[in-house]
């Protein structure tokens, strides 16, 4: 998953494209807005119009034109513009108007627009700005919405996923589906180098740190001039899992933290052995590698130059990201680490559309987040244009048809999967405590343990005069 951005993300690696759903092809689209098209005719699916507000449920449909103001964090907004044509076969007279804002000034800008009376009137939250929407009371709580809806069904809704975005019994937005970080494999490189698969040393209860390292450093192939050809292992997107993997974590509550977790020993072990997969054993991503293998790891794994790369999302046939190495690939947990409590592990996450509180249009904007939450992502999921394990229990049939095999590995890893940090400060700690202290350990110039225990101390003070 670039400091600004809350996501942690050390050094320049991109969380990516997995982030966000992915464009939809013509054909994906012109099929899902006419599916939604034909069952807003139909009685039964008209209440994709959504409910009249403060009612029971009924439809209703809008006979004036109204537009949306939306934003995004993310610099593309063309999947939500492609929702949002869709939209307009269920609703005519509503218009989204999405602009990308991207992670860094998001937060900052919602603040500004807030405070000049100007707000969007649907911010689009990715998971980790749960806490700080929450905490500055700024959207709409769309709990009564979604319970006295009958057509929206909200007690459909997976609780582990609606956990992910409920602030002191506030659903600040319905979940849209289960995002799972894990690792990505190529069988070619592995089988080439005569390695096990990590799928089937999964299997065997065999898939640890060690046989992950193992792995990394038999597949690592440098030149003659030491350039490298081949990296074993893309691992610093999602870094956390290392903790998460040996037992621990960053923080001792994800939501509302009263101190680090850093400096206990499976924490420091952990920042250890990031620290020497790369440098160490020099089978890891780090500057040097990214730099000739063309500084994107997404890009290194689809050019067939990464035997293993630690990322999110789901691969698939209509996803252009990995499409060169689409027949060659395989997905598994994060590797047990050793310690006591020591397990493979997933990311877990999902996106959600919220409504601003200072926004004058509540009923239409949820209108719009009901049939974004339900019926769009039934359409995604129908056409396999984007696969992901679904946040509602009456659309888990479609979600696992959509997604590759083995499909009950995924179910197993968003079972597994472990919330990241989404605490109202997030966004400042990360910035100012947690990359100035750690981007050092990863790029070589600093010792993984004494950085652990002062980024710790730092947190720890920060906590004791900022409760969240």
């Amino acid at each position: 998953m670039a400091s600004n951005a809350i996501v942690q993300r050390p050094l320049s690696i991109p969380r990516g494209a997995d982030a966000g759903p992915p464009r939809l092809g013509r054909r994906a689209l012109q099929l899902g807005a006419a599916r939604l098209a034909a069952g807003a005719a139909g009685a039964a699916a008209v209440a994709a119009c959504g409910p009249l507000p403060g009612g029971d449920g009924a439809p209703k449909a809008l006979d004036a034109p109204v537009t949306l103001e939306a934003w995004t964090p993310w610099t593309d907004a063309g999947s939500w513009e492609q929702a949002a044509t869709a939209y307009k076969s269920v609703q005519p007279n509503i218009t989204i108007q999405w602009t990308p804002i991207g992670f860094g000034p998001y937060l900052d800008k919602v603040t500004t627009a807030t405070a000049s009376g100007t707000p969007p009137d649907l911010p689009y939250l990715d998971n980790q700005h749960q806490g700080f929407f929450g905490k500055n009371n700024l959207l709409l709580d769309q709990g009564p919405l979604g319970k006295k809806d009958r057509g929206f069904r909200a007690d459909m809704i997976e609780p582990k996923a609606l956990a992910l975005y409920t602030y002191d019994g506030a659903v600040l937005g319905y979940p849209v589906s289960l995002t799972t970080g894990q690792v990505f494999f190529n069988r070619a490189i592995f089988a080439a180098g005569g390695r096990p698969m990590p799928d089937q040393l999964y299997k065997e209860g065999r898939w640890t740190w060690a046989t992950m390292t193992e792995a990394a450093v038999a597949l690592t192939r440098r030149d003659a001039a030491g350039t490298i050809q081949t990296l074993g292992l893309s691992h610093m997107s999602i870094w956390r899992l290392a903790l998460n993997s040996n037992g621990t974590d960053m923080y001792d509550n994800f939501a509302r933290p009263k101190k680090s977790r850093l400096d206990e020993p499976p924490a420091i072990a952990a920042i250890e052995w990031v620290h020497d997969v790369a440098h160490k054993h020099r089978a890891a991503w780090k500057q040097p590698e990214a730099k000739d293998l063309g500084g994107d790891a997404n890009k290194a794994m689809n050019a067939g130059k990464l035997a293993m790369h630690v990322s999110w999302g789901v691969p698939h046939a209509l996803n252009a990201r990995y499409d060169q190495v689409w027949d060659k690939m395989g997905w598994v947990p994060f590797p047990k680490g050793p310690a006591p409590g020591g397990k493979p592990v997933a990311d877990l996450t999902t996106e959600a559309q919220g409504i601003m509180q200072a926004s004058k249009q509540h009923d239409t904007a949820w209108l719009y987040c009901r049939w974004y939450q339900k019926d769009w992502q039934r359409t995604r999921l129908e056409d396999k244009a984007n696969p992901r394990v679904a946040s509602r229990t009456d659309l888990l049939d479609l979600s696992k048809a959509s997604l590759p095999p083995p499909q009950d590995m995924w179910f197993e890893m968003a079972k597994n999967g472990v919330a990241r940090p989404v605490f109202p400060d997030l966004s400042a700690v990360t910035r100012d405590i947690i990359n100035p202290a750690l981007n050092p350990v990863w790029a070589g110039e600093a010792a993984p343990r004494a950085a652990a225990l002062a980024v710790a101390k730092q947190l720890n003070d920060f906590f004791a005069a900022t409760p969240q």
